[in-house]
């Protein structure tokens, strides 16, 4: 996906989608046509919601630096809201997939893997390390989902659940990350004759919003003026960014 992707899609989804019979929820968007179905400004990620008759999907791509480290560290809030009724708390199911204890995360997709240098890494077999290594940390790190408004689950599930909740994320070879939400339709709340309508909010949490320690603190003391604008940035990837949409589920 490119910017000049962004500029054709609308801001937000506007069409039902059936999944396809292959989606499989590994971080990879293979099965999702290469262009997904909006590119939302205001958290600047492209999405597709899609569903089958068992399953509520999401895949997400993001292409910038700053907003995969976002989503790494702070996890995307997926929230099914039967009534659209945004101070409504009792008809809400929530799902929130990275989240992981411990320091924060950091991917360089500018640092070059061999020479250490901020230059961009574009040899294949430099890419290949680059992405093998990325993935190996996020695959170590990411191995629970936040899930709300589920009766009888806890506040997290392991990755490896067997009770229909299932998130998987990772970088692709052209260095963009994706990630993929699959939510059983019987936890939704949204039983009804057809067609079922519904009301989503998609949130990217800032990046300390589990209460991790951001990666650079201001004690007050001289520093570079190079740090200032590292603060200027690391207070924007700590604010959520949000929207709200709605979406008609497709039928057979």
């Amino acid at each position: 996906m490119t910017g000049l992707h962004a500029q054709h899609l609308p801001e937000k989804q506007t069409t039902s989608i059936r999944a396809p019979s292959t989606v499989k929820i590994d971080g990879k968007a293979d099965e999702w046509p290469e262009q997904l179905q909006a590119y939302n400004h205001a958290t600047n990620i492209y999405y597709t919601i899609a569903n089958d008759d068992n399953y509520l999907y999401l895949c997400i791509e993001a292409t910038q630096q700053a907003v995969i480290n976002k989503i790494v560290n702070g996890g995307i809030t997926f929230s099914i809201h039967k009534y659209g009724d945004k101070k409504d708390k009792n008809n809400v199911v929530s799902v929130t997939y990275p989240i992981f204890k411990g320091q924060q995360l950091f991917f360089s997709l500018t640092r070059n893997s061999v020479t250490g240098k901020n230059s961009e890494t574009t040899s294949a077999d430099a890419v290949n390390t680059l992405i093998k290594t990325y993935n190996k940390r996020l695959e170590q790190k990411c191995k629970s989902i936040g899930i709300t408004g589920v009766p009888g689950l806890d506040d997290s599930v392991s990755v490896y659940n067997t009770d229909g909740i299932k998130a998987a994320g990772q970088f692709n070879i052209k260095k963009v990350y994706v990630c993929e939400f699959a939510l059983a339709i019987k936890y939704l709340k949204i039983a009804g004759s057809e067609p079922i309508k519904f009301s989503y909010h998609l949130v990217v949490n800032g990046a300390t919003s589990r209460g991790r320690e951001p990666m650079f603190v201001d004690d007050g003391r001289p520093h570079p003026p190079i740090m200032d604008k590292i603060f200027a940035m690391q207070a924007i990837n700590d604010m959520a960014t949000d929207f709200w949409a709605n979406y008609t589920m497709a039928g057979k």
